[in-house]
């Protein structure tokens, strides 16, 4: 696949203060997210796939492609940590966003 060979997608090195870490929950009687924020240990936690390997079939069915044409998503990791720490005793603003008709939380 060209994408995988072009090392698509690719994340740059975080260069801010804190590492990135992430949550993945669901709001109840309503859709699965995945929460970011500023985390203290960037040793702890993993890094989890980009697409997860059932968003991957479910945008292949939704969109009429084939699951091994966009496999490469899920090979892919994000560069957040599930699970790590967030950073204590501050307050950091909220940004919200919506993946749209047809998309997923990745």
């Amino acid at each position: 696949n060209l994408l995988w060979a072009l090392r698509y997608p690719s994340f740059p090195q975080n260069t801010g203060a804190y590492s990135v870490g992430a949550v993945q929950v669901r709001i109840p009687d309503g859709p699965a997210c995945q929460i970011h924020y500023p985390a203290i240990d960037s040793d702890r936690g993993d890094n989890v796939p980009y697409f997860r390997p059932e968003a991957v079939e479910g945008l292949a069915d939704y969109t009429g492609t084939s699951s091994d044409l966009l496999g490469f998503l899920s090979k892919r990791r994000h560069p957040c940590k599930i699970g790590s720490s967030p950073v204590p005793g501050r307050q950091f603003p909220v940004v919200l966003f919506s993946h749209g008709l047809g998309g997923c939380y990745e």
